[in-house]
């Protein structure tokens, strides 16, 4: 991809094993975030686009919950760059109260799942060639309009409590399905397409199908 790795330490003499240059990597990505991750206006708008305005005909302190819930799996720096709310002790030991009893419950007392979860249609929409989600959050991203999706049981849950569901009159949230070569956000989409075209070229013609590391290209 012709991502420059001059920042790290053995990029000169190039690293011996995958994982050194994982730790590398990793140890540069805590540094880089302590020195830009800090908390800005379009942090802030960012959160209250995406979080506030979901459930904005709710209660006040809803927003503020879900907040909360958020920034307690995210580390400080990372929490106060979005500028979220601490969870608190209280809040925190109930989340990891939740997240054990979960975890113990799915693995020692469930039943094995009949299928398995699908979160993306198993064949592209017909009218588009672009796939289509399942809606599993209070905006319904790439989900497909129909009966079901904006009339059922769970689309008038959704409703009640200030969710949306799936409109063809509603193109922000792309109806016609997911297509990768144009996601957005608006200002990028279609960019980059022919670039992208030309590095998996060049990879396909090294024909490496293997760890690059043990073949000599750590370098």
């Amino acid at each position: 991809m012709e991502i420059p790795f001059d920042p790290l330490p053995s990029s000169k003499e190039g690293w011996s094993s995958g994982l050194e240059f994982f730790k590398e990597l990793d140890a540069w990505t805590h540094k880089y975030e302590q020195e830009v991750a800090r908390p800005t206006a379009t942090n802030d708008q960012y959160v209250r686009v995406y979080v506030d305005s979901a459930v904005s005909k709710l209660p006040g302190f809803v927003a503020v919950t879900i907040r909360k819930v958020l920034a307690e799996s995210l580390d400080d720096i990372m929490r106060t760059s979005l500028c979220l709310e601490p969870p608190g002790l209280l809040l925190s030991a109930f989340i990891k109260v939740v997240r054990t009893f979960r975890i113990t419950y799915l693995r020692y007392m469930a039943l094995p799942r009949s299928r398995p979860i699908r979160l993306v249609a198993e064949q592209p929409n017909p009218g588009t060639t672009h796939f289509n989600f399942d809606q599993l959050s209070f905006q319904p991203w790439y989900v497909k309009p129909n009966f079901r999706a904006s009339w059922g049981p769970v689309a008038l849950l959704l409703r009640s409590f200030g969710g949306k569901v799936p409109s063809w009159s509603k193109e922000r949230y792309q109806p016609q399905g997911y297509d990768l070569m144009t996601i957005g956000p608006d200002p990028q989409k279609g960019k980059g397409v022919e670039e992208m075209v030309t590095a998996v070229g060049v990879i396909k013609a090294r024909g490496v199908a293997t760890c690059p590391f043990s073949q000599g290209l750590g370098s």
